[in-house]
């Protein structure tokens, strides 16, 4: 059991670095992850949209009914209609959340406003949407933005080198803002031992959801019985 506040507390990332798997174990991984006594904690899998093809057929050797998807768009939102359609063609993937990252501009602001107004358009089926946002960019005006469009923020904590992780005071600063902007967030890359603390802080990916959950049961927070 675990306490409700882990609940869909690991979006899957495996098929990112550094675990990088190939899709059929990233797939039966997820599928472990989902029977398993922690499957609450699970949250969905996370796809960037150049591999939902090789998703589906995925599904389709594994012998999979459904499974929730976190949709990436590493590209930003310019694929942002074509991707979405290509999931919904499967009616096995059922879309829980859309990731778009903001486009380094001048105006962080102007960014985001420019990726929520995509969003905007497309019908989502109820799917959170996250923007991605630099943690040192993750301004007040950025903060408001994302708020006018009641959109989630995703910030980027790590990375497959040194230089990707920002600073302990840039994430700090990165965090009082959403925190004084009541903004929902989840993080990603470098948090492969994280705990929750904050109500605003919705989920984190994680390439090895196995790690958490081990650090979750050495802090007594979870555990079979």
């Amino acid at each position: 059991m675990a306490w409700p506040i882990f609940g869909g507390l690991f979006d899957d990332a495996s098929l990112f670095p550094p675990a990088s798997l190939p899709m059929a174990d990233a797939v039966a991984g997820h599928l472990r992850h989902q029977a398993a006594w922690y499957r609450e904690m699970s949250g969905p899998f996370v796809c960037a949209d150049t591999n939902i093809a090789e998703l589906s057929a995925a599904l389709t050797a594994a012998g999979v009914a459904e499974l929730d998807l976190a949709l990436v768009l590493p590209g930003g939102a310019a694929g942002l209609d074509a991707a979405v359609d290509g999931v919904f063609a499967d009616p096995r993937l059922r879309l829980r959340a859309v990731d778009v990252p903001a486009a380094a501009r001048d105006s962080i602001a102007t960014a985001v406003a420019d990726v929520a107004a995509a969003l905007d358009r497309t019908p989502l089926a109820g799917a959170a949407a996250f923007i991605e946002v630099p943690a040192r960019d993750l301004t007040t005006a950025a903060a408001r933005a994302l708020d006018e469009h009641r959109y989630r923020a995703k910030v980027r904590t790590g990375g497959t080198t040194a230089q990707a992780f920002p600073d302990d005071q840039t994430l700090a600063n990165c965090l009082v803002t959403l925190a004084q902007a009541r903004l929902a967030f989840k993080c990603t890359a470098g948090l492969h031992h994280a705990v929750r603390h904050r109500s605003l802080f919705t989920s984190f990916g994680t390439c090895s959801t196995d790690e958490p959950v081990n650090d979750l049961v050495t802090l007594g927070l979870a555990g079979k019985d």
